[in-house]
């Protein structure tokens, strides 16, 4: 029988859609799983979630300072005992992210020390800001000192090995959806949608949906441009822009200021109460955009395509959205266009919207493809980079064994 592997995650957050995945590594019978939290979940999220699903885990005192803006935050942490805690549990192999930040640096810095194994878990992508551009030697130099790495994308995957590292070392684990949870909250009865229209006062008529924080680099000047062009030929669609941010004022006198109508606030809701939304919804918008300001600038993945299409809603999205080229079949479950072009977002949102059999085919082709971005997936891909660097390792029961033999 294989010897039990003790695996310690370093996680920058309690983030729900990491836990069904830490749940089933937990189940598995060759892994020992436990997992540290840097922080609990930014309020940005919205998210809720409790750890349990038989993970040990703990939190790690930090301080923090939040340098961002409304939906937007900048958070430098430090958690002054993640050394002494990483120290004090000795692992088999440790696994840490984000990247770089404080705390993985210091798991990293743990693991050579202890002479462990180190798995980078990752989900940046290439980016045009000039603060990468600065760090990008210390990147390289970082990655050439990681064991493996568990990328969340195709674009991760192949960033890490434009930075130096091997092919062979690097496993995806995409982020995963609960579609079934979200497909069956997304079923609302005729009365249910009317209430919902109701409440927020929308018309009659088909439903553009963007969720997300109303934040430059999510390109909604761009999405309302497209969205006025997009009135001439379709005046009873209505756009509905779920979330906060420091952006909303400027975006609500864009409105004003060109007369647009049916363009709805919704404010922040809750993440359960999400797929009401979805079920309302014939397409989901998302226009991300790069900037060169930010410190990274750029759409890592974005959530909530995945959980539109498990509802069975189609999406458009930008090709600066990190999921697009692992979540999107043009013409099978949406489209991707390119940054910044209000015609092409346009034209792409008019040939959903107005082609009610092309329609009907992406709401199916949504529901279809998504059901590969499973929790067990993304779990068998972390496995598969633990057993990667532990394949023949000793795990911490046969070390401790070897050196009593070698005491008496």
């Amino acid at each position: 029988m294989a010897s039990l592997k003790r695996v310690l995650f370093v996680q920058h957050a309690v983030d729900p859609n990491m836990l069904p995945v830490l749940a089933r590594l937990s189940a598995m019978p060759d892994i020992a799983v436990e997992v540290l939290f840097a922080s609990r979940l930014p309020p940005h999220r919205q998210w809720s979630g409790a750890v349990g699903g038989g993970i040990r885990s703990g939190f790690l005192p930090r301080l923090e300072i939040n340098l961002g803006r409304l939906g937007a935050p900048f958070v430098l942490r430090i958690n002054p005992t993640a050394a002494l805690e990483i120290w004090r549990r000795r692992p088999d192999a440790v696994v840490s992210t984000p990247f770089p930040s404080a705390t993985s640096l210091t798991a990293l810095a743990m693991a050579r020390l202890m002479g462990r194994p180190f798995i980078l878990d990752i989900y940046t992508m290439a980016s045009q800001s000039s603060a990468r551009r600065v760090f990008e030697p210390l990147l390289r130099w970082l990655v050439r000192r990681c064991d493996a790495f568990v990328a969340k994308s195709s674009r991760t995957a192949g960033y890490l090995v434009s930075l130096g590292a091997p092919p062979t070392r690097v496993f995806l684990a995409h982020h995963a959806v609960d579609a079934q949870g979200l497909r069956e909250r997304a079923r609302l009865t005729p009365s249910e949608k009317a209430e919902l229209r109701s409440r927020h006062g929308i018309r009659d008529g088909q439903v553009l949906l963007y969720v997300g924080r109303l934040v430059e680099r999510k390109g909604l000047k761009v999405l309302l441009e497209a969205f006025a062009g997009l009135k001439e030929a379709l005046p009873n669609t209505s756009l509905l822009l779920v979330g906060d941010g420091y952006q909303r004022p400027e975006l609500e006198g864009l409105c004003r200021q060109k007369a647009l109508s049916d363009v709805h606030f919704i404010g922040s809701v809750p993440h359960l109460e999400l797929p009401r939304y979805y079920g309302l919804a014939d397409l989901l918008v998302l226009p991300s955009i790069s900037t060169r300001v930010r410190f990274w600038g750029e759409e890592a993945w974005g959530f909530v395509v995945g959980e539109a299409l498990a509802c069975g809603v189609p999406a458009v999205v930008t090709d600066r959205v990190g999921c697009a080229d692992d979540l999107i079949r043009d013409g099978e479950n949406g489209y991707v266009v390119k940054e910044k072009d209000a015609g092409g977002l346009r034209a792409a949102m008019l040939q959903v919207l107005s082609d009610h059999e092309l329609h009907a085919r992406l709401r199916r082709g949504a529901e279809r493809h998504i059901a590969d971005f499973s929790y067990e997936r993304a779990a068998a891909g972390y496995h598969a980079a633990i057993e990667h660097v532990l394949g023949g390792a000793p795990t911490a029961t046969e070390r401790s064994g070897t050196r009593k033999r070698l005491r008496y």
